[in-house]
């Protein structure tokens, strides 16, 4: 990096009105606002994926057990009530389509939508820091898809662990 492009961080701040004078100039050169409603953007678009792949997995490790009124309660008490019936009704279909079907679309839907948001993320921080080279397009994609997947493996890692530490003292208590 040039002295040149870290010369605004260096400055000395004469009094609170040029700090926030300049953040807010760095907050709209960098297109904050817009990063800000893209990132709201894939968390709200991988809500839906995320809702109907945990009932299907809640389905097959719990046979028989219908989890939908569950995760529907879970559901209402974090979004407003108006979208309570769209949801229901939206997940009684795609439920009703066929669970292998709907399970592998939820899953590549919220692998991709997780993804784009990783990578939006990435593309986001890369702006805001000064000096930075832009991020070419598929090189962002395959890292936000190997954040997924380090993700999903910690997750199943902390799974497995949890399970195995459950173990533990009922073992220790039976020698």
């Amino acid at each position: 990096m040039s002295a040149p492009a870290l010369r605004p961080l260096v400055r000395p701040w004469r009094t609170t009105v040029d700090v926030v004078r300049f953040a807010l100039r760095r907050y709209f050169e960098e297109r904050a606002p817009e990063s800000a409603a893209s990132m709201a953007f894939y968390a709200i678009f991988s809500l839906f994926p995320l809702l109907l792949l945990m009932v299907i997995t809640g389905r097959l490790v719990i046979a028989g057990f219908r989890l939908e009124d569950d995760v529907l309660r879970l559901v209402l008490a974090v979004f407003p009530p108006a979208f309570a019936e769209l949801i229901r009704r939206n997940l009684a279909h795609a439920l009703a389509a066929g669970g292998a079907v709907a399970g592998v679309v939820s899953l590549v839907g919220l692998v991709w939508s997780a993804a784009s948001g990783f990578s939006l993320l990435a593309v986001t921080v890369n702006r805001a820091w000064l000096g930075a080279r832009p991020i070419n397009a598929v090189m962002a994609r395959l890292r936000a898809l190997a954040i997924v997947a380090c993700l999903v493996g910690l997750l199943a890692v902390a799974l497995i662990l949890r399970a195995a530490l459950r173990f533990v003292p009922a073992a220790s208590e039976a020698l």
